[in-house]
Formats: C-alpha cells, structure tokens, sequence
C-alpha cells in the first residue's frame, strides 16, 4: 500500500489550535478590559465635569453664608450707638450701627467676614469704642437687617456708600477714616482703601484673593478659572499708600497665615505686622486679650497724631 505523506502533524494540529484559541479568549478579555476603562473613564470626566459646573453655577452659595437679624430685633447697643440704614441704588436697604466720634477723633468702618453679621462683632465694635474712636458697621447685602444678595460688587457699592455716608452726612473727612476689614472684610477694605485715600487700613486675617483661599480647599478643581467673586488683596494693596496694620492669627486655620504675610510684604510702607500667638481665625481678640487691645491702642494713637497735625 503506497503511504502519502500529507505534511500535517495531527499533534501539532491541535497545539496549533489551542494557542489560537487562547490567543482569541485573551483578546477578547482585553477588549473586554479597553471598554470598561473606557467607560470608567467617561464616568470620571462627566462626573468631574458635572462637579465643576455645579461649582461653577452655584458658587456664590458656596461662597457667602448671610447671617439674618428679624427685622425687629432689637441689639444690645452700648451707649450713644444708633442703628443706621441707607439705600444703596440696586441693592437696597443697608443697615448698620454707629457710636459717633468726639470732635477729631478718628472713624473706624468695620466691614466683618462672612457667615456673621454686627451682632457676632460686638464685643470688637465695643473694643474699639474704648479706643476713644467713633465706629461705624454695617452688615452687607443679604445679612442681618440688609436688604439684597451677597455679591462681590454689591458687597463693594454698599461699602462705598457707607464711606460716602460718614462724609456727607456725618461730615468726616475721608482723612478722618480708618478702614478695618476681618477675613472676607479684608477684601471690601482693601478695595477702597485702594480707590480713596483714608487715615489708615487695618486688616485681620487678609488672603491674597479669594481664588487662592478656595484653591487651597478645594485643590482638584479649577476654582481660579471659574471663580467670579475674587476680591484680589494682593494685586491691590500695592495701591495703598496710606498706613497699614496686618493683623494675623499665628493658628488660623481659615487663611492660611502665609497667605495674611504675602499680603504684608507686597504692602508698601508704613506697614505694621501684628502676630497673635496659639490665635485661631475666630479667636484673635479672645487669645490676644490685653496685648491686642494695647498694640492697636498704641498703632491708633499713632494715626490719630499724624492726622491732627
């Protein structure tokens, strides 16, 4: 019987086929494994993205935490202070309290941080009366008895217009006027110390911008692309020339007290650095005590001097 030889090795056959198909199943399991980090992938981006525009959208919500007072309530006011209000064209009714100066003295506009109004501020508001100044506060848009919404500008025409009223209704001099401005109230402060020339600037716990606050929170989103409310501190206090008291907490734990320096160093003279030791952003009178009172008690007098000569 003639033998043909048909150049097949049925053993490798099957070796042959069974790489193929193993080949095939490990195909398929990296298909398998492309389209699944594929889709955990777009879930991650659309999820990030839904969060940067909830950011985005509802940011001022984030941003600004009004504390309201019933339209009747009534303060515990120390003596010879008033309530005030004034209008403010687009925003409305703003209220505030004010204990007048004696002839000559000095006139502090206290603009306060967020998530509070003039009632959490005033055992400072009294501090400074003892001072021997006039003091004027007042709530912003959307806080305490103020009408309107908290926004960056309206939070700006309503401190423009307190100063505005202090000059014309009360007859001080912008010379006369110290403006002091704590944590959020350090960018209101900063920003009209930069546009009027007043006796002094006082600021507590001051940021470089509100961008770089909300960056250091939230560090995996773009906050400084989609910010809108970014009262820059930094990038305006080069403007103010007249002089200034930096006040930080050595603890703070709101704004970082580098941030409360960088805004220091970048001042021009005269300048004052005041470092309260252990003092947390919401403690720094309480922690400070007599030495914080005698300091600005002191930087005050100072001030008042120079004005009267």
């Amino acid at each position: 019987m003639q033998s043909f030889n048909t150049g097949f090795d049925s053993r490798r056959g099957v070796r042959n086929r069974n790489i193929v198909g193993c080949g095939q199943i490990m195909e398929v399991k990296k298909n398998r494994w492309g389209k699944w980090i594929r889709r955990i992938f777009v879930v991650v981006v659309a999820g990030y993205g839904g969060i940067v525009v909830l950011m985005a959208v509802f940011q001022r919500s984030l941003i600004y935490s009004p504390v309201k007072l019933p339209p009747n309530a009534r303060l515990p006011l120390p003596p010879e202070t008033c309530e005030i209000s004034f209008t403010v064209d687009g925003v409305g009714r703003i209220f505030g309290i004010y204990h007048p100066p004696k002839k000559d003295e000095l006139v502090v506009l206290l603009l306060h941080g967020n998530a509070e109004n003039v009632l959490y501020y005033l055992d400072l508001f009294k501090g400074l009366v003892r001072l021997n100044v006039g003091v004027l506060m007042i709530d912003y848009p959307g806080y305490g008895k103020s009408e309107g919404s908290p926004t960056e500008g309206t939070l700006y025409r309503s401190a423009e217009r307190a100063l505005e009223w202090l000059n014309r209704e009360q007859k001080i001099p912008f010379s006369r006027v110290v403006l002091f401005g704590k944590s959020l109230g350090t960018g209101v402060a900063t920003h009209l110390a930069a546009e009027h020339s007043c006796a002094a600037l006082i600021l507590e716990s001051p940021f470089k911008s509100l961008a770089s606050v909300g960056q250091r929170k939230y560090p995996f989103l773009p906050v400084s692309l989609v910010l809108v409310d970014r009262y820059e501190v930094l990038s305006r206090i080069s403007r103010v020339g007249e002089p200034l008291l930096v006040i930080v907490a050595e603890k703070d734990s709101l704004v970082a007290p580098d941030e409360s320096f960088a805004v220091y160093e970048a001042a021009t003279e005269p300048k004052t650095l005041l470092v309260i030791k252990d003092a947390d952003h919401g403690n720094i009178q309480s922690v400070g005590g007599d030495f914080y009172w005698r300091r600005i008690r002191w930087w005050l007098k100072n001030i008042s001097k120079k004005t009267n000569n």
